[in-house]
């Protein structure tokens, strides 16, 4: 698994709460699958008004890559309760965001609404931050080994989530000329026999992303290698036990603040090295 893929400086996962939620625990288990075995409490980064956690991405460069875990509904063209303005100004007041190569939206449905990418891709370039936005299709699946599927319903199965998705990039054109905006994917494939191909892939481009990781707490950059990974996903995995559908509107989000004790207050700083 690839904790710095090779196109990418630096990878940053942070949850992103809304206003009304302190606690959520569909996306700390979707932010604790993206990061598998590196995963660690004390090093989460949270985005949190209620508990005036910003989490500081000023390190963040062209090369580097943000996913922002969060929740989505279908048809809303909101991510965490954030209409585009207000995610871009939280990103860039509250977050100090100055670039990034690729964000990536971790959460249901938004891919669908296209004009929702390709708004938040233009309002974030007004404030120098030309990036790729990115985006999946319907519900989506974080298994506990950090791969993506979308879940497209008894009809139409469960694929690799890199077949239901879609990217928002940048055309440089002559010099002396803006950008333009370009759609780099957008797929919409379907897997209706996927009870018998469960195993047989996940999101090549993305999925598996950890490569290396910074050991903190030893100062040496690790290396992992196919032997030292978890067992790979096989048909014993009841992929009905990973799903988690990551947009609950039903979620009391007021009756979960009873484990804010390891919250306190403050300001979070990743360590890029």
């Amino acid at each position: 698994m690839k904790f710095f893929s090779k196109k990418y400086d630096r990878t940053v996962v942070v949850e992103f709460y809304s206003d009304k939620t302190r606690k959520d625990d569909a996306i700390k288990e979707n932010a604790k699958n993206l990061l598998s075995i590196h995963f660690k409490e004390e090093n989460r980064l949270i985005y949190s008004s209620r508990l005036e956690s910003y989490p500081d991405l000023s390190q963040l460069t062209s090369q580097s890559r943000l996913y922002l875990v969060g929740h989505g509904e279908k048809k809303k063209q909101k991510f965490s309760s954030c209409d585009v303005d207000m995610l871009v100004e939280r990103l860039v007041d509250d977050c100090s965001l100055k670039a990034a190569k690729r964000i990536t939206l971790i959460a249901c449905h938004l891919g669908e609404m296209k004009e929702f990418i390709a708004d938040l891709q233009l309002k974030l370039a007004e404030e120098g931050v030309y990036t790729e936005v990115a985006a999946y299709k319907s519900y989506l699946v974080v298994d506990h080994l950090g791969h993506r599927w979308v879940d497209l319903g008894e009809e139409n199965g469960l694929v690799e989530a890199g077949k239901q998705k879609i990217v928002m990039g940048w055309h440089q054109g002559p010099e002396g000329t803006f950008p333009q905006q370009v759609v780099l994917v957008d797929t919409n494939e379907i897997n209706p026999y996927y009870e018998d191909a469960l195993d047989a892939g996940d999101d090549k481009d993305e999925s598996a992303f950890f490569e290396t990781a910074y050991d903190s707490q030893s100062n040496q950059e690790v290396i992992f290698t196919p032997e030292s990974l978890p067992f790979p996903i096989g048909s014993e995995h009841s992929y009905s036990n990973t799903k988690l559908k990551m947009f609950s509107s039903s979620m009391d989000s007021e009756t979960q603040d009873g484990d804010n004790a390891s919250y306190q207050k403050r300001s979070y700083t990743p360590n890029f090295e």
